[in-house]
């Protein structure tokens, strides 16, 4: 048994409001509902940040590479690679090297073979690890030429605004003098364009939540009763915060025999699993706030869903 995960969920449930750590969605089966959410109607990001890189991913390269320079591309929170083998073939492969960063073993290894199939050329150099263990890696690792850090897929928006800021500056901590990240917003817009994508008409979104109460099920040993949970998702335009909950629809008791405890769910009490932050100009000036990193460029599709922006490490 994870006794992490054992110790985080615990943890969690004793918050009042209840609450989940959204890094334990991704198991195998977490992995293939995330991947089908990326393709559904509703939810537009994947398309909007892929129409970037394919039509506008040239441009971005003129940033970001110098001729004939060897570049190290680290991406944080990789996923399976297919939007980063597009920017990768737009930068030209000769003389990158591409680390991928994820938690998921399942997820890297789908990015090592869809990279090694679309850029054979490319050295890829998988790091398993959270983002704070990977960070501590690199600072120790010798550098194999300049630096591109990609956080795309509004990964970022995962983060609240203090550890969006921790996050950036451990970026930028990694980052000489002329090296760039490019980073990936989902931008504020129509708020019911913003719930729909996380509460989509088919209920794979749903499935994708409540398939973290049959993960701990079979690894922790729980008795969740997964028909006796529902999926609700909101967003509140005024901060900007896509919220998803998974709420109790009776009274019940949750057993955790692994850590000799029990937890009460009163009849629709919710439990928080995941925040989605979208940003404005504002937003974007206050997160790279004292990071020592200044804004270059930034990209956007067609209905200006989502942004790539550019940003170059200062000396």
């Amino acid at each position: 048994m994870d006794q992490e995960f054992l110790k985080d969920v615990c943890k969690g449930l004793e918050q009042s409001p209840k609450k989940l750590s959204s890094k334990y969605f991704y198991d195998t089966r977490g992995d293939r509902l995330f991947k089908e959410i990326t393709t559904l109607p509703e939810y537009y990001l994947t398309r909007a940040e892929t129409e970037i890189l394919e039509e506008q991913g040239a441009l971005i390269s003129n940033y970001v590479k110098e001729n004939d320079k060897a570049l190290e591309v680290i991406e944080f929170g990789s996923g399976d690679g297919m939007k980063t083998a597009i920017l990768l073939r737009k930068l030209g492969a000769g003389g990158i090297s591409y680390s991928p960063i994820d938690i998921s073993m399942h997820v890297l290894r789908l990015s090592y073979e869809n990279l090694s199939d679309q850029v054979p050329e490319i050295i890829v150099d998988p790091i398993e690890a959270s983002y704070d263990e990977a960070l501590d890696i690199l600072l120790s690792r010798p550098r194999s030429g300049k630096r591109l850090i990609l956080f795309l897929g509004s990964n970022i928006g995962n983060l609240a605004m203090p550890e969006a800021q921790k996050m950036i500056r451990g970026m930028a901590k990694i980052l000489d003098e002329g090296d760039h990240l490019l980073l990936g917003v989902d931008i504020k817009k129509d708020p019911e364009t913003i719930r729909r994508a996380y509460s989509d008409a088919e209920g794979i979104t749903a499935a994708f939540n409540l398939n973290l109460l049959e993960r701990m099920n079979r690894e922790l040993e729980s008795n969740f009763e997964i028909q006796y949970f529902k999926h609700y998702a909101a967003y509140i335009p005024e901060t900007g915060e896509a919220r998803s909950y998974l709420v109790s629809t009776r009274e019940q008791v949750v057993n955790f025999p692994g850590a000799g405890k029990e937890y009460k769910f009163s009849e629709n009490e919710a439990i928080h699993t995941e925040s989605s932050w979208k940003y404005d100009k504002q937003m974007i000036e206050e997160l790279i706030q004292d990071s020592g990193l200044s804004q270059t460029a930034s990209f956007s599709d067609r209905r200006g869903y989502f942004q790539d922006i550019v940003f170059r490490k200062m000396g």
